[in-house]
């Protein structure tokens, strides 16, 4: 690594740098040349700052003369003015100088002072409305500001902040007044402070006592609805302590305390008032010299004498009444918003006992009136509710209307089999009650349509039943018990008002809009009747409606009488035209092969001589198969002893027409009224063309004939009650006309009949619908 260069300034002589090779003697040669180049440029630098150094020295020479000269001739100027005359005339001019700045001075602090201290008062008060403090105090610092803005507003220059002022003045004042109205409806305020409140509300609006009244009493009205149209349970109670406390707090307050207090305040000059003293917000220990007389000295004079016992009374009997109505009216507005009638009744019953404690005794206030309008308003709701909940029965109506039009006739049909239960799980979890009901409710043909309505039936019932539990309770309300009436002996017992008064009202009307829905849903289920058999297949509306109408007996109580009893006939008899249309078809079709057949069939099973039939044909006992088949099918829950006799009814009626139709097909002219035409008798009484000896035909049609009696013996034992069958000495015309015709004897005839009926005592169990 080369050795580093020398520096050239520290040789001492030449001979130093030639001791080095040349190339170093060369860079040392080259580094010197440097250095004297800028040693010579410095040198320049530091004779051109003193060039200019010097220029500046020989201008601040001529400018100092040319001041001089300007010095030297003012002072001559001065020299010639000097003399007694001017110095005089100078001194008079200060003096009058200082008098006029030491007026506009006080003039600029007594405005200064002024606007400080009302700026000082509206921050006062807007801070007092804040935190709730004095409103007499705040009241009487607004008065000051108001004469302050007014003061300031006469002066020959008033600041141009006075607008600004003003509109604050009319912002606190609004809020001052605001809070005046909420420490006037507070409750838990003495009589004291309601008093100081009121002093605050006449001194802010220079009102006299009578207005101080109504305004009082116009907050406690609006506070009064506020509370009562509150959502909660204790609204009423709270509505009507406050109508009590407020005719407690103007008897007291009025006229005698606010007569004083207001007096009170005419004693001295509002600036020298204690409390506005004590405030030091207002710094007025500092600014009360500088304001104006007007402010310093004014003294409020309210009119306090303008109100008297007799004044005060009649002004709150006006207000009893009109708070009442307000009370009532939004009790009846939030009563409105309760669905439930044992509601209403418990909150009568604590309404009306607060009511009665705290009222008692409370004067320019009839307790028994204002308790008979107050009990009024539940009253009307609860017979609302009753109304409501009676009228319900017509939806329950309109629901199965609209059940049977929009379900189809195999939707209304009975459910699920109760045999199927077989092959279910039922929730055992609450013992056999499920099971049970499960059971009872496919034995009865209640399908969930029908479990619907049965449901509505029963709230609608339990509903009604409830409004009489409710009567009871309200009756038996023992008022006298809870209040103490002895202090009190001209107050009117309200067991009789509130009790039976009241009892009677909701038991009448309960009674009649119960009456009133009971003849609609009446009418209207003959409507929907009428509207069933105009259908083309009535008969699954026909059971639907029956199982309808029985729950809706067993559901509702209240009635007197049956209801749908007069529609119930035509319904049983629809019923049985349903079921008895397809088993009748079948039978007379199978009827008709009989009778074309050329034997009788089971005519070896006949007994006795001659040879009789001891049990039905084929055709009848698969009629009265397929019509208990097809009852079963219908629904074992429809027939009732009625309903089976008008089937029974119904089915003689029609086999009385089918079967003399059927054997009226043999040949011979059929039957008019129950008899043929036959060829005319001889006058012997023989009849012509019969031979002593019929032929085959002749005879299997007699057994043919004698068969259809039997089947219509057998019959009648079953269509035809036992006591109407021995009543009835004569067959009707169908068995004369066929024992006519198949020249039965009496005695076969009798033998006929009684085998009839015993074989109607071993078969009867095989058609146990039809017993």
């Amino acid at each position: 690594m080369a050795a580093q260069a020398p520096d050239p300034r520290n040789f001492t002589s030449s001979d130093d740098a030639f001791v080095y090779p040349v190339p170093v003697v060369r860079r040392l040669e080259q580094q010197l040349r440097n250095n004297i180049a800028e040693n010579q440029e410095k040198l320049r630098s530091l004779v051109g700052a003193s060039y200019r150094d010097l220029l500046g020295t020989a201008d601040r020479i001529i400018e100092m003369d040319s001041q001089m000269h300007v010095a030297e001739a003012h002072l001559a100027t001065i020299g010639r003015r000097c003399n007694t005359r001017t110095f005089e005339k100078i001194a008079a001019n200060h003096a009058k100088m200082a008098q006029t700045q030491g007026w506009e001075a006080a003039e600029r602090r007594a405005k200064a002072s002024q606007l400080k201290v009302l700026q000082s008062c509206i921050a006062f008060v807007t801070r007092t409305v804040r935190e709730g403090g004095s409103s007499l105090l705040g009241a009487k610092v607004v008065v000051v500001a108001r004469l302050l803005h007014k003061s300031l507003s006469q002066m020959p220059n008033p600041p141009p902040l006075l607008d600004s002022f003003k509109h604050n003045i009319a912002a606190i004042r609004r809020k001052l007044l605001s809070h005046i109205d909420h420490e006037l409806v507070k409750s838990g305020s003495s009589i004291p402070e309601i008093v100081e409140t009121m002093c605050a509300f006449s001194l802010v609006t220079s009102s006299t006592p009578t207005d101080v009244l109504k305004h009082f009493l116009n907050a406690r009205t609006k506070a009064l609805k506020n509370v009562s149209s509150s959502t909660a349970d204790s609204s009423v109670l709270k509505a009507v302590h406050l109508m009590v406390q407020t005719l407690k707090e103007s008897q007291s307050a009025f006229p005698k305390r606010l007569h004083d207090s207001l007096a009170q305040l005419k004693k001295s000059c509002l600036l020298a008032d204690l409390q506005i003293l004590a405030t030091p917000e207002l710094g007025l220990d500092i600014h009360e010299r500088w304001l104006s007389p007007e402010v310093r000295n004014f003294t409020p004079w309210p009119r306090h004498d303008d109100l008297d016992a007799s004044s005060t009374a009649e002004i709150l009997r006006t207000w009893v009444s009109t708070a009442q109505l307000s009370l009532t009216t939004t009790l009846t507005e939030r009563l409105q918003k309760v669905s439930l009638a044992r509601q209403v009744v418990e909150m009568r019953k604590h309404a009306l006992m607060h009511t009665l404690n705290v009222a008692r005794g409370v004067p320019c206030l009839d307790l028994m009136d204002f308790v008979r309008e107050f009990s009024s308003c539940f009253i009307t709701r609860t017979k609302d509710i009753a109304s409501e909940s009676a009228n319900s029965l017509s939806e329950i109506a309109s629901s199965f209307r609209r059940a049977l039009t929009n379900s189809s006739s195999k939707t209304l049909q009975v459910g699920d089999s109760l045999w199927d239960l077989a092959d279910q799980s039922v929730d055992l979890d609450d013992g056999a009650k499920a099971y049970r009901q499960v059971i009872i409710h496919r034995a009865m043909g209640k399908a969930q349509t029908l479990l619907g309505i049965d449901q509505a039936l029963d709230v609608w019932s339990h509903t009604l039943e409830e409004f009489h539990t409710l009567l009871k309770s309200i009756k038996d309300t023992r008022w006298d018990d809870a209040i103490d009436f002895d202090d009190d002996l001209e107050l009117e017992s309200p067991q009789t008002v509130l009790n039976e008064d009241d009892t009677a009202e909701l038991q009448s009307h309960l009674e009649e809009v119960s009456t009133a829905a009971l003849a609609r849903f009446e009418t209207d289920i003959g409507t929907i009747v009428m509207d069933v058999r105009k259908q083309p297949d009535p008969g699954p509306r026909a059971m639907f409606l029956l199982r309808v109408l029985r729950e809706v007996q067993q559901g509702i109580s209240v009635s007197s009488k049956p209801i749908g009893h007069v529609q119930i006939p035509t319904l049983h008899a629809i019923l049985a035209s349903h079921v008895l249309l397809q088993p009748l078809a079948d039978y007379q079709k199978s009827l008709e092969r009989s009778q074309k057949s050329p034997r009788v069939s089971a005519r070896i099973l006949w007994e006795g001589t001659p040879p009789l039939p001891t049990q039905p044909s084929a055709a009848t006992f698969k009629l009265l198969y397929a019509l208990s088949k097809a009852m079963g099918e219908a629904g074992a829950d429809l027939w009732s002893p009625v309903a089976v006799d008008v089937l029974k009814a119904e089915l003689w009626e029609r086999v009385a027409k089918v079967v003399p139709n059927v054997v009226s097909g043999d040949g011979k002219k059929p039957m008019t009224n129950g008899h043929r035409e036959d060829a005319a008798e001889d006058t012997d009484g023989s009849v012509k063309g019969e031979s002593d000896h019929p032929d085959p035909a002749s005879l299997v049609r007699k057994e043919k004939l004698i068969q259809v009696l039997f089947d219509l013996l057998y019959l009648q034992c079953i269509a035809v009650p036992q006591d109407q069958n021995e009543r009835t000495a004569q067959p009707d015309l169908v068995f004369r006309d066929v024992k006519k015709r198949a020249d039965l004897e009496d005695s076969d005839y009798e033998r006929l009949r009684k085998s009839a009926g015993e074989y109607w005592k071993r078969t009867y169990l095989l058609f146990g619908l039809l017993r």
